[in-house]
């Protein structure tokens, strides 16, 4: 058990890894993560477990991992970053509250774009999910009180955005769901608002 903080991980290739190609891993607080290209790795191209708090995760490309982004851990900050291709879901979030998702683009994952599990308060906002073969973003397993400001998901294959088993609380607003099976599916949760915006052309 050791602490490992304020590192500074940048502008590296971390590719063709049987498990993960960048990891942080036990306590590693207040990191920086950037510039990174974290392709067919195993497992996450970039994983954060808990209690690396307080990281910067900034204008990576993780593409044909597993995950392309998982984090474990709280208040950090999730920007700029491309995820695409990955055979399971571009960003996970699970057990992960109070982060900063901003201005990624997770496109043509094959499970969903964004994935909450039993993760709040976390701030969406300027997301982009379009294409992937499941859903675009995803609130699941008491994920709540999680504030989405202007995502886009259009051309998923399956639903938009989906907030199911008991997330409860979460607010969606400017929201864009265009062209996708479902534009959004509420399943078994109570108390979410969804204000101001477009669904059209879904199947």
């Amino acid at each position: 058990q050791c602490v490992n903080s304020y590192n500074t991980i940048s502008n590296n290739t971390a590719s063709n890894n049987g498990e993960f190609g960048i990891l942080l891993w036990l306590p590693c607080p207040n990191s920086t993560l950037t510039g990174n290209i974290a392709n067919n790795n195993g497992n996450s191209a970039i994983a954060l477990t808990s209690g690396c708090d307080n990281s910067s995760i900034t204008e990576n490309t993780a593409g044909y991992n597993t995950n392309g982004i998982h984090i474990q851990s709280s208040n950090n900050s999730i920007v700029a970053n491309t995820l695409t291709f990955n055979t399971n879901v571009g960003l996970w979030l699970q057990n992960s509250n109070s982060n900063s998702v901003s201005d990624n683009i997770a496109a043509d994952n094959q499970v969903a774009g964004i994935w909450l599990t039993s993760s709040g308060t976390n701030s969406l906002i300027n997301n982009t999910c379009d294409s992937n073969l499941g859903h675009g973003i995803v609130l699941d397993s008491i994920s709540s009180n999680n504030p989405l400001t202007g995502n886009a998901t259009s051309s998923n294959a399956d639903i938009g955005v989906v907030i199911q088993s008991l997330a409860t609380g979460n607010t969606i607003s400017g929201h864009t769901a265009n062209n996708n099976s479902n534009g959004m599916r509420i399943l078994n949760s109570d108390s979410n608002s969804v204000t101001n915006s477009t669904l059209t052309g879904n199947a």
